[in-house]
């Protein structure tokens, strides 16, 4: 399986647009949580995994009813403590391990695998890690302004996500810069991706195929603000010494 993540509002479902776009296979379309206002060309997010992920960090199914989504997105929002975490990965090991098993082989994407990461890894083969990172004030911003939650509770999430990004260890970890692939030279961040994946086509080949799908309207608030809570701050430094190139 070759899991896709990042922090919400970051650039995950542009990132597997592309990736797909370059010929990774994301499964049946049919599985996919549906396209809105928000991301008119789709979210690439199996049902399936986000309703698995949402139990792990919410004990409720984010897609099985209007009760149980709200009650998945608010005790998502507020965290959980780790001992919470590793009992439900106890508790769903029997649904969680088919599921993973019947992923194997092709490109997943779900933001909660910030923080499951460490769920799926006993019951399936990672090949690879690609993660979308986009600067911590935009993230909140389109929080802020999306789903109006406060600035101060929006930074703590990102923080959260961005403490399990660090802490996912593989050796085939890629992180793609959101404003880079939506910026005025986009070919350098599709190079760095077309080699990490080892595709033998030429950056040229993979611009055309990005620009083909790419639809700049999906661009939302895409300018970075400056000043980060000092957290933040400290996390945002680590995560970009990481993946730098």
């Amino acid at each position: 399986m070759i899991i896709v993540t990042g922090m919400h509002r970051s650039g995950t479902s542009l990132l597997a647009m592309t990736l797909e776009a370059l010929d990774l296979d994301f499964g049946d379309h049919d599985e996919f949580y549906a396209a809105d206002r928000w991301n008119e060309e789709g979210y690439f997010e199996r049902r399936d995994v986000i309703d698995m992920n949402s139990r792990l960090l919410s004990g409720h199914a984010r897609t099985a009813g209007r009760l149980g989504s709200v009650l998945s997105q608010v005790r998502y929002l507020a965290g959980q403590r780790e001992s919470t975490f590793q009992k439900r990965a106890r508790d769903y090991e029997a649904d969680l391990a088919p599921l993973a098993a019947s992923l194997d082989g092709i490109a997943v994407k779900d933001p909660r695998f910030c923080l499951t990461y460490d769920a799926w890894t006993p019951h399936v083969d990672v090949e690879m890690v690609i993660i979308a990172l986009r600067h911590p004030t935009a993230v909140v911003s389109s929080l802020h302004r999306r789903q109006h939650i406060p600035r101060t509770v929006a930074y703590r999430f990102w923080n959260r996500h961005a403490e399990g990004l660090l802490s996912i260890d593989h050796p085939r970890r890629l992180f793609v810069r959101f404003e880079r692939l939506v910026g005025d030279r986009p070919a350098a961040e599709l190079e760095r991706v077309v080699r990490f994946l080892g595709l033998d086509i030429t950056v040229e080949e993979a611009l055309a195929r990005f620009q083909s799908r790419f639809v700049s309207s999906l661009q939302h608030h895409a300018s970075v603000e400056t000043g980060l809570p000092e957290e933040t701050k400290v996390l945002w430094d680590a995560i970009t010494r990481v993946g730098s190139p």
